[in-house]
């Protein structure tokens, strides 16, 4: 019997109908049977960060997931697929972008996954709305979200 282990994705987009993209993401979470307990933080734009084009819509998920870190990459992978995700270049468009962040405490590092996320720490897209669910959340090595988030504040942000 696998355990629950509470997970947090990033979730960002700035191609098409991100609000309706983001809604079936959590539709398709919401059904899936490894998942218990969503939560999505508010939604925030921001402008893209080492890349052109559009604002970007970004959020944190936070659920229970009751199997294995591969088979939650497999699931994300398959979200972005069939919500219109090509993956052309790096930091290109996107209709979706769908990031594990944390599983539960522990460390991952596979060729296909890395946890914790490895620039989350960095980002205030990701650590704004990740404190909105959890501000005492420890993103090891690195210290507590809230406290990692006063280092980004020159990242503009604009909750939706």
């Amino acid at each position: 019997m696998m355990m629950n282990h509470k997970v947090y994705l990033a979730l960002g987009g700035n191609m098409g109908n991100i609000q309706t993209t983001f809604d079936q993401v959590i539709d398709q979470l919401s059904n899936n049977p490894f998942v218990s307990d969503l939560f999505e933080s508010p939604r925030y734009q921001t402008e893209p960060i080492h890349a052109e084009g559009p604002p970007f819509v970004n959020s944190v998920l936070q659920l229970n997931w009751s199997a294995s870190a591969q088979n939650l990459l497999n699931t994300c992978i398959t979200l972005e697929r069939e919500l219109g995700r090509q993956r052309t270049a790096i930091n290109a468009p996107r209709t979706i972008d769908i990031d594990i962040l944390l599983f539960g405490t522990k460390a991952i590092h596979h060729n296909d996954l890395i946890v914790p996320h490895p620039r989350m720490h960095l980002r205030r897209f990701v650590l704004q709305p990740l404190t909105d669910l959890n501000p005492d959340i420890e993103i090891k090595p690195f210290g507590l979200a809230h406290q990692l988030l006063q280092n980004t504040l020159n990242q503009k942000i604009q909750r939706l």
